[in-house]
């Protein structure tokens, strides 16, 4: 590594470095960056500049629309290479006497619409037809009733391409907020600190607070309030409510007294049956309309 120029002025006044060692490494500095340079352009001149670069909008393209003579062009999960090129060549020049048999008949039973095109595809070695209205294809003419009209493959694997690109991008943003979470340790430590703040200052008020209903009194709260008159205060019997000893509506009017107890609970009386059921039976409702027989919708009638 070479000295800085200041530094090198210095030993040199004190005699630690020669002149003529500084001038040498110098030259041979400069030697090694044209060398650098020089082997940078050989580098872009054997991959020939930017007609290379896989970014370049030409590229793209013709890496979206396969190599003409690749069968493999019409999956959109293929990505064409010089493997390709090398293995399939041109493809077939010229389609198969049978197939084109076949074709002819077929456009005579379904003839193509005026904007559609016959292109031919010397991979697949036969015809697709093309929509230039739309830019759709499709493998049979559109008028055929297996026809299944689509976007092309070009396209289709442009999108995936970006779609995937964009879930590069989401990862990578996902992998920068955590090397961020990873790099601020200090700032989480100073979150915590802020945290236990907060908190003791909470857990202040509330013993303050505290303090001051002491200071006034607390409420005293007696263990038995019952009324010294109320059978529960000095019996087994239940506390009672506001509605006990009320009647209530779904109970049935027996005429009991339910609320004897001991010997009068057996001495209570029993009404008859009969009795029970008249008191318990509802009158019917005065709007409602009362039939002997069911009505019959107004369609039958």
């Amino acid at each position: 590594m070479p000295l800085p120029a200041a530094l090198a002025a210095r030993l040199a006044k004190r005699g630690l470095v020669k002149p003529a060692d500084i001038e040498a490494k110098e030259d041979k500095k400069e030697e090694e960056e044209v060398i650098a340079e020089d082997y940078d352009e050989r580098e872009r001149g054997r991959l020939g500049g930017d007609d290379d670069d896989p970014m370049n909008a030409a590229n793209l393209e013709k890496k979206f629309q396969g190599h003409s003579g690749c069968p493999n062009k019409y999956n959109i999960y293929h990505d064409c290479s010089k493997a390709c090129i090398e293995l399939w060549g041109a493809g077939k020049a010229e389609p198969d006497a049978r197939y084109l048999r076949r074709k002819i008949k077929m456009l005579k039973k379904y003839p193509l619409p005026d904007n559609w095109k016959e292109v031919y595809d010397p991979g697949v070695g036969r015809h697709y037809y093309w929509d230039t209205d739309t830019d759709v294809v499709s493998w049979l003419p559109p008028t055929h009733p297996k026809a299944s009209i689509s976007m092309c493959a070009a396209h289709l694997r442009e999108e995936r391409h970006l779609a995937e690109g964009d879930h590069d991008d989401e990862e990578e943003d996902e992998e920068d907020e955590e090397e961020e979470k990873e790099d601020a340790p200090e700032e989480m430590e100073d979150d915590k600190e802020q945290q236990e703040e907060a908190a003791a200052e909470r857990k202040r008020r509330q013993r303050e607070d505290r303090d001051r209903q002491r200071a006034r009194g607390r409420q005293k709260v007696r263990d038995n309030d019952l009324d010294p008159m109320d059978p529960a205060s000095y019996s087994e019997a239940p506390r009672g409510t506001w509605s006990s000893g009320l009647q209530q509506q779904n109970e049935a009017k027996t005429g009991v007294d339910v609320t004897a107890s001991g010997p009068l609970y057996q001495m209570r009386p029993y009404p008859s049956p009969g009795a029970i059921l008249r008191a318990n039976k509802k009158p019917p409702p005065k709007n409602e309309k009362v039939v002997s027989k069911p009505e019959l919708p107004p369609d039958f009638e």
